[in-house]
């Protein structure tokens, strides 16, 4: 005869971050605000130091150098490191070198950038054609698979 576990205690939090939502779930409520501030410190840095979309950022910085060696923080060159990685892993299928490529298709921003923009472009739309049947959309988003 087995018997039931009472479950843990835990504790969550949950925020936005990189693009992304991020939760937060500890096993020791008591510890839930200490582990927020350090894992919010550590996305933070990793955004301040890996960001494309930041101008601020240490890798918008290299981007400006041209290829001319420049000392990086050690956060970035193990990020890079980790990205070169994968390219060799997936023979190129994971690309670290393609940021102007994806500016060029409009992947300029992050997501909560680009939807609030959108929505803002729908509104205005909206505004000067009451008439319109559906809003302007990706054309992914009214595809269907047959």
């Amino acid at each position: 005869m087995t018997t039931a576990r009472a479950p843990r205690p835990t504790a969550a939090a949950e925020w936005r971050a990189l693009g992304t939502t991020v939760r937060l779930v500890v096993t020791d409520p008591a510890l839930l605000d200490s582990c927020n501030l350090l894992l919010a410190r550590q996305l933070a840095e990793v955004d301040a130091a890996c960001s494309r979309f930041r101008a601020d950022s240490e890798l918008a910085a290299l981007d400006t150098t041209h290829g001319r060696p420049v000392r990086v923080s050690p956060l970035l060159a193990e990020a890079l490191a980790v990205a070169l990685r994968a390219a060799e892993a997936t023979d190129g299928t994971v690309d670290p070198t393609v940021g102007s490529a994806m500016d060029e298709i409009g992947y300029d921003r992050d997501f909560t950038r680009q939807a609030r923009e959108t929505d803002a472009e729908t509104d205005r739309d909206a505004e000067e054609d009451d008439h319109r049947a559906w809003p302007c959309t990706s054309a992914w988003r009214s595809s269907t698979a047959t």
